[in-house]
């Protein structure tokens, strides 16, 4: 006789067309991006996807199943990407579904790094959430400096749930709560205003490698505005600090301006190819390092495929 596990895994209900079109209409998936997610679905004998929308997880291991067809299949570099960019969709639908209604939903214990008008971050725990407000635990350290914020202020935050979802937003200090002996307390006014923080196209990932980048001399010629990118013998040592196909923070000893143009030269990742790209901004770190953000703008989709299988960590 077949196990109860058998009899629900084969009554569970297939993804159908109609859920492809719900996903479709309710989240504007384009034509392009619902028909490889419907053959992906039917190929794969993927159970009723919809369900699966609050947890990403579990739609990264069917896409990470289905890439198994596409490096069978010797799918070229145009079918991989849009294949990392329906999975970079569905990641944005999955992140809507769990979306907190506002800080009264975050759970105690949460780590929320509070942002000072320099920009420097520090990590406070959420101790209490009632309905009319909230309190993080302040280190002395903190309260005894300039950098406590003042009563009434509005403040920055940043926190990242248990389930990978990040979210910006403000809420203003009410007051501190101090009883000797005890923890001091910062007391804020709850928000509904929380902003997911998603980079615009790509996922992006903590990273750790070693990498080099030059300086590029940029061309502009013709009335087309052909632009022809020059890049240079010399060399500088780096580490990714984080990547995404779209882009990477790369730290180093030289306080290069923004707006410059390099080469990034990734051969940890397995990349032959100088990638062309632009700081976007430049911030001065604690050690006295440099953070470079730098925006990807010329490389080719073998690269960014091979980089976007590291982002997802795919065995390439």
């Amino acid at each position: 006789m077949e196990s109860t596990d058998q009899q629900n895994s084969q009554s569970e209900k297939l993804t159908s067309k109609k859920d492809i079109k719900y996903l479709k209409k309710q989240y504007k998936l384009s034509s392009k991006h619902a028909k490889l997610l419907w053959s992906i679905c039917k190929r794969n004998q993927v159970p009723q996807i919809t369900k699966y929308l609050r947890d990403f997880n579990k739609i990264q291991q069917i896409f990470k199943n289905a890439y198994e067809y596409y490096r069978e299949s010797n799918a070229n570099d145009e079918q991989i990407n849009d294949f990392y960019k329906l999975l970079y969709k569905m990641e944005q639908i999955s992140t809507e579904s769990r979306k907190l209604p506002s800080t009264r939903s975050i759970p105690l214990s949460t780590i929320l790094f509070y942002i000072t008008p320099e920009y420097e971050q520090y990590p406070l725990f959420l101790i209490e959430n009632r309905e009319n407000f909230y309190c993080l635990e302040l280190p002395d350290f903190i309260y005894k400096t300039s950098v406590r914020p003042q009563p009434l202020s509005r403040l920055k935050f940043m926190m990242k749930t248990k389930d990978g979802v990040s979210y910006f937003f403000i809420s203003r200090l009410l007051r501190y709560e101090i009883v000797p002996g005890e923890d001091i307390k910062m007391v804020l006014s709850h928000t509904q205003k929380l902003e997911v923080q998603m980079q615009r196209h790509y996922h992006r990932e903590t990273f750790d490698a070693s990498c080099s980048f030059s300086p590029v001399h940029v061309t502009v010629s013709g009335k087309n505005d052909n632009t022809t990118f020059t890049i240079s013998d010399k060399e500088y040592d780096g580490r990714i600090t984080n990547i995404s196909g779209g882009g990477a923070c790369i730290k180093t000893m030289l306080p290069i301006r923004e707006g410059q143009y390099m080469a990034l030269h990734l051969r940890d990742l397995k990349i032959n190819e100088p990638i062309i790209g632009i700081i976007k901004r430049t911030r001065k770190l604690t050690d006295q390092s440099f953070a470079l953000h730098v925006q990807f703008i010329s490389f080719s989709l073998h690269s960014q495929n091979t980089i976007l299988g590291y982002v997802y960590k795919y065995e390439l």
